[in-house]
């Protein structure tokens, strides 16, 4: 029909409003339809919007099971480092023990030498008395050396049983740390899969209703053109010239009164028609610097284009651009892998650390002065309310939470509650 309609124009047919009354009853059969469409896209976003509730458990078991997982670690390198002092142990007792074996062997052995009874033969042969008395208290020496040497081997075999089971205990400990370790790891990866489901799924769906809507808005674009177009040609038609010279008049004007205009204020700024305009500055599209302690100890104020950024990775939402979702930005993204370590911009002490509606796991850092940091969308909280941090302090890692379409970290600044352009105070 639309290849028909301009012919039909220079053939005068087009009279009345019957050309026009199918296209405009078409025309609201398709907005119908995308207003239906439009209400089944809002009940899915809000749909999404209880799926991103439902994920702050799973997000916050991921983050624990993290935590969880470091801190048995610790304990594994704790139990490792005991494990090795006791054998330690062994080892001396081990030598001390051979040692009082060899010298209680000496003893029998020199016993035997003089035989059991030389103390009774001595006194029968009625030998010299003080000869006499001093064989029979060397004798008694011995006896009370041979007794001595037994009681300290009895201690140390008893010291050796002790350490021995000791050792045992914790040998049962690493391995109970092992499998704690596994099953928390494996918690891990089951929460990690059954986000990724939830979010694809609802994802998908949110994105095909899109593009559906997308497709119709557009074909009721065209639709409209061509009722206008119509319309136009059936009530207008002999006053087209007319319009057209009106419209080419007043096109002139306006050309020739932006360029007077535009004359006007390159001779006020003291330039010549047709410079070149200054370039634009600069701005960060990637950031590769992380945050150090070289920030520690000073005033937040003072770190105003002196600060770096938390993460690595490519900077793709920037404060004040419009957002998707129809508002703005109030800080930036930083698109970087999931699991990468997240630092602590300056010094200061963790205010919030928890699930937040819309950025997922959340921290915020509290730098005195009235401003604060905020790291959102995290995979994982590595700082918890209370603690204090320095200056380049991994206080999170990079992830997806809070039903974010990308991988990485959202970061904002705050002073009095205003949010501040980050960028602005990035080295």
């Amino acid at each position: 029909m639309r290849r028909l309609l301009p012919l039909l124009a220079a053939a005068g047919l087009l009279v009345g409003t019957a050309w026009a009354a199918q296209p405009e009853d078409d025309l609201q059969d398709l907005r119908r339809k995308i207003d239906s469409l439009k209400q089944e896209l809002q009940a899915n976003e809000a749909t999404r919007h209880d799926a991103a509730d439902a994920l702050k458990s799973s997000e916050q078991a991921i983050s624990e099971a993290n935590r969880a997982v470091a801190q048995l670690n610790r304990q594994q390198q704790l139990s490792q480092a005991e494990l090795a002092r006791i054998s330690l142990d062994i080892s001396k007792t081990r030598q001390n023990l051979e040692a009082n074996r060899e010298r209680l062997q000496a003893l029998i052995r020199a016993r035997h030498r003089n035989g059991q009874h030389e103390a009774l033969r001595l006194l029968l042969n009625r030998q010299d008395p003080n000869k006499l008395a001093r064989d029979l208290r060397y004798y008694r020496y011995i006896a009370e050396a041979q007794h001595k040497l037994s009681g300290e081997l009895s201690a140390q075999l008893d010291k050796l049983n002790a350490l021995a089971e000791v050792i045992r205990q914790k040998h049962d400990d690493l391995a109970r740390i092992a499998a704690e370790r596994k099953a928390a790891r494996d918690k891990l990866r089951m929460e990690q899969a059954e986000k990724q489901q939830v979010l694809s799924k609802i994802s998908t769906e949110i994105g095909q209703q899109r593009k559906e809507i997308s497709k119709l808005q557009r074909d009721e674009k065209r639709l409209t053109q061509l009722v206008e177009k119509i319309n136009r040609m059936i009530r207008e038609r002999e006053l087209k010239e007319a319009r057209e010279r009106e419209k080419q008049a007043r096109a002139q004007k306006l050309a020739e009164a932006r360029e007077a205009a535009r004359q006007a204020k390159e001779a006020k700024a003291g330039k010549k028609p047709g410079d070149t305009p200054p370039k634009a500055e600069p701005v960060i599209k990637r950031n590769e610097a992380l945050p150090d302690s070289s920030a520690d100890g000073r005033r937040f104020a003072e770190l105003k284009g002196r600060l770096h950024l938390p993460a690595r990775g490519e900077v793709s939402g920037k404060f004040g651009t419009p957002r998707s979702e129809g508002t703005n930005w109030k800080g930036v993204f930083i698109r970087t892998a999931g699991g990468q370590p997240v630092k602590a911009v300056a010094s200061g002490r963790v205010v919030f650390a928890d699930w937040l509606r819309g950025f997922g796991n959340m921290l915020i850092v509290d730098h005195g002065g009235g401003y604060l940091s905020l790291y959102g969308a995290a995979e994982s909280l590595v700082k918890q309310v209370g603690d204090t941090v320095k200056a380049g302090e991994d206080v999170a890692t990079s992830g997806n939470s809070g039903g974010s379409e990308q991988t990485g970290i959202y970061f904002e600044i705050r002073h009095m509650g205003k949010p501040l352009d980050p960028l602005a105070w990035a080295k």
